[in-house]
């Protein structure tokens, strides 16, 4: 060889190192890198310090290069081989079979090779100068790749986890990134739990595998001694023995199960009774804290005493517990479940032979581990379902007031008459959903509290039909599967009916039981009208309910214990400012009933004892506040000895009682008229006033 020749070797060693250096020092493309990406920063070290290379390409002059050592890294099977010549073609990996030491020159082809770190690394390029002897190099790195596979097990550059697949749900997803685990019962954790792979294919029925070989399981020897038995080394890897219908031996379930007291050499070696104890295992992916279960098969080896067949489960490095059992001629099968919890994101299953260790015992089959979701809280009043048979209803809490009680009963919703007040039942209507008929009420007393209540459903459409409805007085439902929930109509299906057009009622909040009472005050005096609300009645059916309640002031009668005995009638004329002053003393010290009845009018309106009215009583109110004469809400009223006093509520029977204590006089009574907000009687307004009130003094003394 010339010495050119051998000067360009030795400058091809230096530069092999170089270069693989340049390879070590990727910044993102570590040996065993994660993810797809380019070269950023390059930077490498020799005998002289190189300046950062381009990445998009450059060229770079090394003169004089020194003779350097160069090692290579023990990395199974991996290698670089990358094109050097004129012209720049597109370079080439190669294989192991074109490198020697790191490096293979070719006087030909002008190639040579160095580690190529698992295949990831595409190209790497150098054009020779063919400058005299050699001594002068131009680099350019094209792109280099490392084309990282999510799925192998190994966590690389920016992923955040690898499990050796990329299935989701598992705790690490399909693209390598980290995941909440979600405790699914039906989800096998344990990888090939009965054994089924791989496939023994031999005549003897039975074969030997190492952890690499049998998915999902690491083997390990029990014990690494004696390292030598029978005259034959004990092999480095451990393996597994299964068997596939060994001398008629049944399986617990499909064709494979695992002798964990396994062997050295195989069905094809005579070697036998050696020492061949394992312990297998898989690391899991779990939740902290969640339950989990596990199931597997245990069978003593046919024929086999218990000293041969002893199996240990241990969860995290903890013996969970040691079972062991003698062969008869037959496997033998035991099913056995144990439950725990999991402390950490991963939990390490193991099962290890501890029986006698001369390659005979220990079945196992069928292993499985599931999360075992928590048990559903117990059935409360308040949870949101109706799930016990005391429930009538369930809205998802525990107050009173809404429609279902605290009890978890169906209650109507309270709405309350006015404080002083009770409420009294007056009348049902019920409303035609297919008429569309109007419905009156009894005359109602304007200004008078009310309750009205509507109640019941009905199907607005045609019933059960896909464009069809159910309703209630303010709401309505969908018979399809487009029915989600009820929806609040405007107006609502209940509606008033002032003579010509309808009047939207606000009937309040959904509630489940279809009550829906509110407070009404009717402005004027005369029947509510109600109707059903629709374009079309003819597909409607059923009918709502309307039930009406009036906010009655409590009848004032005589106390407890005593009754009312007449005593006096005095007629009160309203156009004397002096009013009528009974013959009788009331006593001191006696409670008296006095009930006046009556009205009187003058030539601007009528009044009664509280109340007055400028329209003969189709309304009515307390007082006269009619500009300009604001006089206050005692005008017109009946005086007792000179006092304004509270006669209640509105009467339209113009009926009115109140409880007076005796102070040994007669009393007086006279209608006031004038200034009440000064308590002042205008005498000169008496003149046009016309009628009486007629009062009845009753005196409540022991019962007769």
């Amino acid at each position: 060889m010339s010495k050119d020749k051998r000067q360009f070797k030795k400058i091809l060693g230096v530069l092999t190192s170089a270069l693989f250096c340049f390879v070590l020092t990727l910044s993102q493309c570590s040996v065993f890198g994660a993810f797809e990406a380019h070269i950023v920063n390059v930077t490498a070290q020799i005998d002289n310090d190189i300046p950062l290379l381009d990445p998009s390409g450059g060229q770079y002059c090394i003169d004089d290069i020194l003779l350097g050592k160069f090692d290579i890294p023990d990395i199974s099977g991996a290698y670089l081989c990358f094109t050097v010549g004129p012209g720049g073609e597109t370079p080439v990996c190669g294989d192991s079979d074109n490198c020697a030491y790191g490096y293979k020159y070719d006087d030909e082809t002008e190639t040579f090779g160095i580690a190529k770190l698992m295949n990831r690394v595409k190209a790497l390029t150098c054009h020779d100068t063919k400058q005299s002897r050699i001594m002068s190099w131009n680099f350019e790195f094209s792109e280099i790749y490392c084309n990282y596979e999510c799925g192998n097990g190994m966590q690389e550059g920016s992923e955040e986890c690898d499990d050796g697949n990329t299935a989701d749900g598992d705790g690490c997803s399909a693209n390598c990134t980290i995941e909440e685990l979600l405790c699914d019962p039906e989800a096998e954790l344990i990888s090939n739990g009965g054994f089924e792979e791989p496939i023994v294919g031999t005549p003897q029925l039975w074969n030997i595998f190492i952890s690499s070989i049998i998915p999902g399981w690491n083997i390990e020897w029990m014990s690494l001694e004696p390292s030598n038995y029978g005259g034959y080394d004990r092999p480095i890897d451990a393996n597994i023995e299964l068997h596939r219908g060994v001398n008629g031996w049944l399986s617990y379930e499909a064709q494979q199960y695992a002798e964990l007291d396994s062997d050295w050499y195989g069905p094809g070696h005579s070697q036998s009774g050696e020492p061949a104890s394992i312990k297998i295992y898989q690391e899991i992916n779990t939740i902290s804290g969640q339950n989990y279960e596990i199931n597997f098969a245990f069978s003593p080896r046919p024929s086999t005493g218990a000293d041969n067949n002893t199996l240990q489960l241990s969860i995290d490095e903890v013996v969970k517990d040691t079972i062991s059992g003698i062969g008869s001629s037959n496997t033998v099968w035991s099913n056995n479940t144990y439950q725990f919890t999991a402390s950490n994101s991963k939990t390490k299953i193991q099962f290890a032979d501890l029986g006698t260790s001369d390659s005979l015992g220990t079945f196992l089959d069928a292993v499985s581990v599931r999360c075992v979701p928590p048990l559903p809280p117990a059935p409360v009043c308040g949870d949101g379902e109706v799930n016990q048979q005391s429930e009538q209803c369930d809205d998802g809490n525990t107050a009173n007031g809404d429609g279902c009680s605290a009890n978890c009963t169906i209650e109507e919703v309270q709405v309350n008459c006015p404080q002083g007040t009770t409420k009294e039942f007056v009348q049902t209507l019920t409303v035609d959903c297919k008429t569309g008929a109007k419905i009156s009420s009894n005359p109602l007393i304007g200004s008078n509290p009310y309750i009205l209540e509507a109640r019941g459903t009905c199907n607005w459409r045609v019933e059960d039909s896909p464009n069809g409805y159910l309703a209630d007085s303010e709401y309505w439902l969908r018979h399809d599967q487009y029915g989600e929930d009820w929806t609040k109509m405007n107006p609502g299906s209940i509606a008033f009916w002032d003579g010509s057009s309808p009047i939207n009622i606000d009937w309040g909040a959904y509630t489940d039981t279809h009550i829906y009472p509110i407070n009404y005050t009717p402005s004027t005096d005369g029947p509510a009208t109600f109707y059903f609300y629709d374009d079309i009645y003819s597909d409607n059916s059923g009918s709502l309910e309307v039930k009406i309640y009036e906010c009655k002031a409590p009848e004032v009668v005589c106390p407890q214990g005593t009754e009312p005995n007449l005593i006096e009638t005095v007629n009160v004329d309203s156009s004397n400012f002096t009013g009528a002053t009974s013959a009788s003393v009331l006593t001191s010290g006696i409670q008296y009933l006095i009930k006046a009845s009556g009205y009187w009018q003058n030539s601007l309106n009528v009044a009664d004892t509280e109340y007055t009215s400028i329209d003969n009583w189709s309304t009515h109110m307390d007082g006269y506040d009619i500009s300009p004469y604001l006089l206050g809400e005692g005008e017109f009223d009946l005086q007792i000895d000179g006092t304004f006093v509270n006669w209640g509520a509105y009467n339209p029977a113009h009926q009115y009682s109140y409880l007076y204590p005796g102070a040994g006089n007669p009393v007086n009574l006279a209608v006031f008229d004038g200034d009440s907000n000064t308590g002042t009687k205008n005498l000169g307004w008496y003149g046009d006033n016309n009628g009486i009130i007629a009062v009845q003094i009753y005196e409540c003394g022991a019962p007769q």
